[in-house]
């Protein structure tokens, strides 16, 4: 990720795994090797020095099966199924990302394709450029470089918050009050949308140029909760992480809004995930059965609750 390069020697970075051309898929069995290998298979030969050659996964790292591609004169992170996956997640996370996009939140070009058979989810990724002189790679740190986490401390507490990200973002970029805004609008889409896997990986700053800017919105898979509270991944206010309207107003003026633009913002964007959350499904082609296993993670009536006796933080 990132122009960031390790190698042996003070002198030479090692070099990276060749792209995979996209017209060169179709005729491999590269897809084939990444999915036996998610599901724990053996693969044969030819699956092997396919692996080999390109790498198994990706880079840009994730549990989910994926790779780096060349496509149309740019470079794509292609993400596919799991086979422990409780519903199609690529379909699924193409709806989020064309549903956040109406609530105001940026987020990179994507789309869903169809090889052999497999549904692959295409983002284009924004750390990355084709040029005339070659492969550009943008600066790029995530929220837990931001942060300065520890990530074996990670695993058992927050290493960071909404609040403290949003006092970064004035220190690292020139646009912070609006990224601190854009912000804002990805903190209320997630606690709405149930997409509670926010943590610091899945925040990030780019640097197209001179100065850092908050990163479009990325990994935006909601997560079905047996439980009736609702919880994000990072401390978003007074109320720790709990996901409800309270606790994002209770650090507001952190954000650059008053107590009754946040409001406005919050009624904007639970109006547009209500009216819109099953119409970007649909149009995704997302099953009616998987359909029914998310519904419940849409405009949860915990998020309207009230602000709690004790607090989880």
């Amino acid at each position: 990720m990132g122009a960031l390069a390790f190698g042996r020697t003070s002198t030479e970075p090692v070099q990276e795994k060749p792209l995979v051309h996209w017209d060169a898929i179709e005729n491999t069995v590269y897809l084939d090797a990444i999915q036996k290998l998610d599901a724990d298979k053996p693969l044969t030969s030819a699956e092997q020095q396919v692996a080999m050659i390109f790498g198994a996964g990706t880079s840009a790292g994730g549990a989910r099966p994926k790779f780096t591609a060349e496509k149309d004169g740019a470079i794509w992170l292609a993400k596919l199924n799991r086979h422990s996956d409780r519903f199609n997640e690529v379909r699924v996370e193409a709806a989020m990302l064309d549903l956040a996009q109406t609530c105001g939140i940026e987020v990179p070009v994507h789309d869903v394709t169809i090889v052999h058979g497999q549904d692959i989810l295409l983002v284009k990724r924004f750390d990355r450029a084709v040029t005339e002189a070659g492969l550009l790679r943008h600066r790029m740190v995530s929220a837990g470089t931001v942060f300065q986490a520890d990530a074996a401390f990670a695993q058992y507490s927050y290493t960071g918050s909404y609040p403290r990200l949003a006092r970064e973002l004035a220190r690292w970029t020139v646009t912070g009050e609006e990224d601190r805004q854009q912000l804002f609008r990805r903190i209320t889409f997630n606690a709405l949308t149930s997409i509670t896997d926010d943590h610091e990986r899945n925040h990030a700053l780019v640097a197209e140029g001179d100065h850092f800017r908050l990163a479009p919105a990325f990994d935006l898979a909601p997560q079905p909760s047996g439980t009736e509270k609702r919880y994000l991944s990072l401390v978003i206010g007074d109320y720790g992480a709990l996901a409800i309207r309270e606790n994002l107003l209770s650090k507001a003026t952190l954000f650059g809004l008053t107590r009754e633009s946040a409001h406005d913002i919050i009624d904007e964007i639970q109006q547009k995930v209500r009216d819109g959350w099953r119409k970007a499904l649909e149009s995704r082609e997302v099953t009616n059965s998987d359909v029914g296993r998310i519904a419940a993670c849409f405009d949860p009536p915990s998020f309207e609750a009230g602000p709690p006796d004790n607090v989880l933080l």
